[in-house]
């Protein structure tokens, strides 16, 4: 947790008590450690912890509490700021925070290991100081070794699958890609969250697209045309729009691949644009009306 803080809740009890470090300090440890840990520079021992609350007539399990949920809420933070460096791309940014987490990690959190080992893989892969077959290889290695890990069957789990599903697909090897795609789309029970904004749904939802995507990129557009209605559906039965713009515009995309009536195709590609500039995204509002001019 933060120390800071950790220290200024006994210093704050003492005053409370009407009490002086010296007089806390007494029997325990030294006046100047007391300093020490008001000021956030330590942390006491867990004996040392039980002296000074029960001196203090404050039973230890309020700051075990205390120091229990600021750790939590300082992990969720950090998660949350990995994920929103994920979520815009920034792996140059990722790659020294997560070799430095690696390096530095103690081993009390396997879970947080697990997805630092994760993001330390791809954004090895996406600033090129590894190859695409050696970051498949060794995300691999990281299901394997997590198979009957029950803190790991979950979400992150999963996204290691579709990490793996997006690779190969990038790489042409689309069958094995949808090998895995299925396995994280092939049960439908609520995972746990990474953090409140990156839902199980709403996963799904993106993992319905990759797949999708791979599909059209195969060839097999009545297939991939399926997946795209499935993830539409979802999507307004989650009444999530993140990723509709993309669905209706490989659904124009599959549509003029199959020989569809071009009102039919050009009511896709207008629902795309709708969504793409509903929600701002500029690049893909770019590119609909360059290439797809013809259909606006």
């Amino acid at each position: 947790m933060d120390k800071l803080t950790f220290g200024a809740t006994i210093e704050r009890i003492r005053k409370e008590r009407f009490m002086s470090q010296k007089q806390l300090a007494a029997g325990i440890c030294t006046q100047a450690a007391i300093s020490r840990i008001e000021k956030g520079l330590v942390y006491p021992k867990i004996d040392t912890l039980y002296l000074i609350a029960t001196k203090l007539d404050v039973p230890i399990d309020y700051f075990i509490d205390v120091l229990t949920n600021t750790h939590r809420a300082e992990r969720n933070a950090f998660i949350s700021m990995m994920e929103d460096l994920l979520a815009e791309q920034k792996f140059e940014k990722i790659y020294p925070i997560v070799e430095e987490h690696l390096e530095n990690d103690d081993g009390n959190d396997y879970w947080l290991a697990e997805f630092m080992r994760w993001l330390y893989h791809l954004s090895s892969f996406h600033t090129e100081r590894t190859t695409l077959e050696e970051a498949v290889l060794r995300l691999k290695k990281l299901l394997d070794k997590n198979e009957n890990n029950a803190e790991m069957q979950g979400q992150l789990y999963k996204r290691i699958n579709n990490s793996i599903a997006y690779l190969l697909a990038t790489n042409g090897q689309y069958d094995t890609s949808l090998y895995y795609f299925e396995k994280v789309l092939k049960k439908k029970e609520e995972l746990e969250h990474v953090k409140p904004t990156l839902q199980a749904d709403i996963f799904r939802i993106r993992v319905m697209y990759n797949k999708a995507k791979t599909l059209f990129d195969m060839g097999s557009f009545e297939e991939s045309l399926k997946t795209i209605e499935e993830g539409i559906e979802e999507s307004l039965n989650r009444e999530n729009m993140s990723l509709l713009g993309q669905f209706y515009y490989y659904k124009g995309q599959c549509y003029e691949q199959l020989n569809y009536k071009e009102d039919e195709i050009r009511e896709c590609y207008q629902k795309a644009l709708f969504f793409f500039e509903t929600l701002d995204k500029k690049l893909y509002s770019r590119l609909i009306w360059q290439h797809k001019k013809q259909y606006l």
